[in-house]
């Protein structure tokens, strides 16, 4: 009686935790800066101009980081930036930028308007502070000559700061005219929020970007190539397995082609499959189930993705997967 013969079991692959390539290239740096900064500009120019006749707190910050981030991540894409501190620092410099010049373009208006009173400023910024106070209280209207009076103290872009801080701000709810005024040291504090949100927002998402998969081998970012997906159930299990190199316990979860709530791709070199590795990503929804993120990343050894290509489009799997019926 002779043995029937036996497929033999899928080996367990070498896999281990996946790593941002880390590197960058002198000229897609010096671009970045360079539109970071340009972007930073204008952005900055625009705000000042809305600024003029409203202000959304906080919304308008964060709509500024996002159109810096998507600058950014356009040129990491082309400057092939795939460090994440350096992709995360220029976003956070263009943010800088933005909100610094925003000030300083609302600078250069005041003094614009100053300047018609150039020769009233000169004189009394000769004047002693007795003299200015002796000069305010001898006029008809002290409370608009002292304002004049503060303003003309104002000589660089610091001075300004200071004097448009002690001017205070009115803080309100949309479609009301009344607020809570903050001065003083509570204008540089919502000032030094604003700023963060920008930079901020601008730098997760360019360092996001910078840490995609990219192939030393060809040069260029990997090509997302997809696999499977699984019911929310199995996300613990398949990033398990896949962490583990253990690609035949993946036959028994019941992969899908549909798109389902855990999907998985793999990122690969065109044409270089077979000697450059593959990155293995594993997205699932956070837990408010509206956020897809990434739950699980790896790196196979190189010509890895025929096995995974078998393994994910296994019968086995399609026999079970009736659970796909409702995919994300």
């Amino acid at each position: 009686m002779s043995d029937i013969p036996q497929t033999p079991a899928m080996p367990d692959l070498t896999v281990r935790p996946y790593k941002p390539d880390g590197g960058i290239t002198q000229s897609g740096l010096i671009s970045m800066l360079a539109a970071m900064i340009v972007t930073g500009g204008v952005l900055g120019f625009a705000a000042h101009h809305v600024n003029k006749y409203f202000w959304l707190i906080f919304l308008f910050p964060a709509g500024i980081g996002f159109v810096l981030g998507f600058v950014g991540n356009w040129c990491i894409g082309k400057g092939r930036i795939r460090n994440q501190f350096v992709g995360g620092a220029m976003g956070f410099l263009g943010g800088v930028a933005a909100m610094v010049l925003m000030h300083h373009f609302d600078y250069d208006a005041f003094k614009s308007e100053l300047i018609v009173y150039a020769d009233d400023v000169a004189a009394i910024r000769e004047m002693t502070p007795a003299e200015k106070e002796e000069m305010i209280r001898d006029s008809k209207a002290p409370l608009e000559v002292r304002a004049f009076v503060e303003a003309a103290a104002v000589e660089n872009f610091i001075d300004y700061l200071n004097w448009e801080a002690a001017q205070g701000i009115t803080i309100s709810k949309t479609g009301t005219s009344s607020g809570a005024p903050i001065t003083g040291i509570g204008v540089w504090i919502y000032w030094v929020i604003e700023l963060l949100i920008v930079a901020v927002v601008a730098f997760l998402m360019t360092r996001v970007r910078a840490a995609e998969p990219y192939s030393r081998v060809s040069a260029d970012w990997k090509k997302p190539v997809y696999l499977g997906s699984f019911d929310a159930g199995m996300a613990t299990s398949v990033v398990h397995s896949l962490g583990a190199g253990n690609v035949e316990q993946i036959k028994t979860y019941a992969a899908t082609d549909a798109a389902g709530p855990v999907m998985v791709n793999a990122y690969v070199a065109p044409d270089h499959e077979d000697v450059d590795e593959v990155d293995v990503k594993v997205e699932g929804y956070s837990g408010d189930g509206k956020t897809r993120k990434t739950i699980g990343a790896f790196t196979y050894p190189a010509g890895s993705l025929a096995t995974l290509k078998e393994v994910f489009s296994s019968p086995a799997n399609v026999s079970d997967s009736v659970s796909s019926e409702n995919p994300a």
